[in-house]
């Protein structure tokens, strides 16, 4: 995120690509465990990805 974040501030090429791929990467790992687990953790994490996959899709997606 930080370093997708830092590209787009800059308005550097791919900066959208690389927050949305750590957003996937994310919610791969996270969504899976939270509907396991249940916890805390795993939840949080699960609702950042999704966040993260929602505003930076719609980022993409204006782009292209």
């Amino acid at each position: 995120y930080a370093l997708g974040g830092l590209r787009i501030r800059q308005r550097q090429p791919y900066g959208t690509e690389l927050a949305l791929l750590a957003s996937v990467v994310l919610a791969g790992s996270s969504v899976p465990r939270a509907i396991r687990s249940m916890k805390p953790l795993p939840l949080g994490l699960s609702a950042v990805a999704v966040f993260g996959l929602y505003r930076f899709g719609t980022l993409w997606r204006a782009q292209g």
